[in-house]
């Protein structure tokens, strides 16, 4: 296990920052915005640390991390070597990146301000709302499954009247059909059992199995 949480450090370099991997980018993101510097603001409230965010290649409201990530310098732990990649090598595509495919570990990345948005702050704000009204009714793992050639499985689901379904004490969120919610003391095992089960739905119905979200 490699264990990433004090690799905190920040400082700026021109027209952007450089984070290391246990950074938490949801705070950076507020942080910036105050000052009129837009680190996708459209990503506030994303859980996870920057190599989080840059492993799965974090993505809301229609932005990516991709589109502010610069460079980054990662650990080749097979050839205990450390490389500079670029967006190019990153390899960044839906909820992917070089790091799912490779064996590398994120140490610090750079990232650049955008400068299609000039008041940030008004984009946290309106997300912010938006996440509260969409927000599960207790403690989940967020999305579970990916989308399907851009078609959301939890609107699949909602079609398929999923939303409120019990597994134990796993429940299809009343929100949002593709997020499970912890209605009580489930447990991994029941996780697992409501996945495969919403699994093998979409399956019968639509003819294919969703990729899961969970790496």
């Amino acid at each position: 296990i490699i264990f990433t949480e004090r690799l905190s450090r920040k400082e700026l370099i021109p027209n952007g920052v450089r984070f290391q991997s246990g950074v938490r980018m949801s705070r950076e993101i507020y942080r910036f915005s105050k000052l009129g510097k837009n680190l996708l603001s459209e990503l506030i409230g994303v859980p996870g640390s920057v190599g989080g965010m840059i492993y799965q290649n974090a993505s809301c409201f229609g932005r990516e991390i991709a589109e502010c990530f610069l460079r980054a310098r990662v650990y080749d732990y097979a050839k205990q070597k450390i490389y500079i990649f670029s967006r190019e090598q990153m390899a960044f595509g839906y909820r992917d990146s070089a790091l799912k495919h490779q064996p590398l570990v994120l140490l610090d990345a750079d990232f650049r301000f955008l400068s299609d948005v000039f008041e940030p702050m008004n984009i946290i704000r309106d997300v912010t709302k938006r996440r509260k009204k969409h927000a599960p009714e207790g403690p989940s793992l967020g999305s579970v499954f990916l989308k399907h050639e851009g078609i959301s499985i939890g609107y699949l689901l909602d079609m398929l009247s999923q939303k409120g379904r019990r597994f134990g004490s796993i429940m299809v969120s009343m929100c949002h059909a593709g997020v499970l919610v912890n209605a009580g003391r489930g447990t991994q095992k029941e996780f697992k059992e409501a996945i495969s089960a919403l699994s093998n739905l979409i399956y019968s119905h639509y003819g294919f199995y969703p990729k899961e979200n969970l790496r």
